[in-house]
């Protein structure tokens, strides 16, 4: 306890017992322990007495003994590096004219002196050689009086009473994001929306707000409003989110094409945390689908969809993205139509990513990545683009099964880079290189092809939360993987370039 009281104490630890014994315990300041030249007796400096002087124990048991100022007993016939002109015996001189100060002394052998300096913002070990010719060279310092300690001044205080009291907490949102915007598109014509979030000041109680409209015509105004409304607390251990939306509109991918789609229903989810590092997640989603793919499907449909999660993330990130630590999300789910079976598939979804740290800036990072949706009306996953498999068309790539292993080492490729006008400068800040190499792919019933592709990328952080990202490579391709005719290699010669945004994976 007296530590956190400001007072110094001085043990000794026992290397092969490992125990410790203190050698003083008190309130007092003990510094600058030394040994003598046989080991028996151990000196220091103490405010014990009411100003620093020179103390000595000889062991742990016994007790301490003041030395007079002119003991000259510590050092085989050297004179001890301690002051010892404080009753004038000895003229005390200055040797050393440090700003910063000289600390810990201590004799060597060869009758030089052995000290501690702080100087150019960093702790050094000096040596002071040929001392007495040093002594005889300085200019004797005034006697020290050695004053006693006298008590600090306090600030005078007013006496006051104090009492314990509990307010109740009552909650105050405000107005934490407000965001809309207004698109102009040749095909699908004006749309617009706006998106709102809310708080209480300790944001516990959050509220999202999500209102746009899509209509092409004035016919379909009303019936192409978009709204979507989430509450999500976080007060307690178990969070939790529920909400409502509805959404309608005419939708595009590359698997199914144009068409139109109308859902409005509602959802829960709750999150539970296993430690610090990771949760589990489980989530409901209750919904009417009319889904039109024109010319091919017409149907309504009410879909269930339950889904549970495994999430863990101890991942230590720098500029561009995680450094350090692993990253993985396991999951497994079902979406089903309980009014007539037209949908009924099964999602299993596992992502690994470990980061292998092989110096302060340099990683290392593996992501093994595998998808399935399986069954009746199972959506497809997507691939391509500067997120999974690079250097691919975004999205490109899809399939009812997918899987995607990249390997990446990050490197720091430019600490600051600064371009100067006449009006002013510019300057960036931790830009970051990547070499990589990707192997995936998404199919529907056989894998046949595997896709991949390598390079080297710039990641470029914008602002502290916009990463720009810039690769260059090749792409590569395994055909005729189940034939019985064996495999063939395709290497396109072509030089492939892609720029986009995003976090390191």
């Amino acid at each position: 306890r007296f530590g956190q009281e400001g007072a110094y104490n001085i043990f000794i630890y026992d290397l092969a017992g490992d125990d410790i014994y203190f050698l003083t315990y008190g309130s007092a300041k003990d510094v600058t322990p030394a040994w003598s030249a046989d080991g028996s007796m151990l000196a220091f400096v103490s405010d014990r007495s009411g100003t620093p002087n020179i103390w000595a124990v000889r062991r742990p048991q016994d007790k301490l003994a003041l030395l007079s100022a002119g003991s000259e007993m510590l050092r085989d016939g050297h004179q001890p590096p301690f002051p010892s002109a404080f009753y004038g015996e000895k003229p005390l001189r200055q040797i050393t004219h440090f700003t910063t100060g000289a600390f810990d002394p201590e004799w060597s052998d060869d009758g030089s002196l052995l000290f501690t300096a702080f100087e150019n913002f960093s702790f050094q070990l000096r040596r002071l050689r040929d001392v007495a010719s040093l002594y005889d060279k300085a200019e004797v310092a005034r006697r020290d009086s050695l004053l006693t300690l006298t008590p600090p001044w306090q600030i005078p205080s007013f006496a006051a009473k104090s009492s314990l009291s509990s307010v109740v907490y009552r909650k105050k949102f405000n107005l934490d994001v407000a965001q809309s915007q207004i698109t102009q598109d040749p095909i699908f014509g004006t749309s617009g929306g706006a998106q709102l979030a809310m708080s209480d000041m300790l944001g516990n109680q959050q509220y999202y707000f999500l209102i746009y409209n899509t209509a092409q015509t004035r016919d379909d105004f009303l019936g192409s409003f978009n709204v979507a409304v989430t509450r999500v607390d976080l007060s307690k251990r178990l969070n939790t989110a529920i909400g409502g939306y509805h959404f309608a509109g005419t939708y595009y991918n590359y698997a199914q094409g144009f068409y139109y789609e109308r859902r409005y229903g509602g959802f829960a989810s709750v999150s539970y945390p296993l430690s610090v590092f990771q949760r589990i997640e489980g989530s409901l989603n209750v919904r009417v689908s009319d889904k039109n793919i024109f010319g091919l499907i017409d149907r309504r449909a009410l879909l269930v969809s339950n889904f549970v999660s495994w999430v863990g993330d101890n991942s230590l990130w720098g500029a561009s993205g995680p450094l350090d630590g692993e990253r993985f999300n396991f999951t497994i789910g079902n979406t089903l139509d309980v009014w007539e079976s037209n949908v009924n598939f099964y999602t299993i979804i596992a992502d690994y990513r470990r980061y292998f740290r092989l110096s302060t800036r340099m990683t290392l990072a593996t992501r093994l990545y595998t998808a399935i949706n399986q069954g009746k009306e199972a959506l497809p996953f997507f691939l391509g683009g500067s997120w999974d498999l690079r250097l691919y068309p975004r999205w490109q790539i899809w399939g009812k099964k997918s899987f995607l292993i990249s390997n990446e080492l990050r490197f720091p490729f430019i600490d600051r880079f600064i371009v100067s006008f006449p009006f002013g400068g510019l300057g960036f800040s931790a830009i970051r290189g990547a070499a990589f190499v990707d192997l995936g792919n998404s199919w529907d019933s056989r894998l046949n092809t595997v896709l991949g592709s390598y390079g080297l990328g710039i990641r470029l952080r914008v602002g502290g939360f916009l990463v720009l990202r810039y690769d260059v490579g090749r792409v590569f391709s395994l055909h005729g993987l189940r034939s019985d005719s064996g495999y063939s290699f395709f290497h396109d010669r072509e030089w492939k370039t892609q720029f986009f945004f995003g976090w390191d994976f």
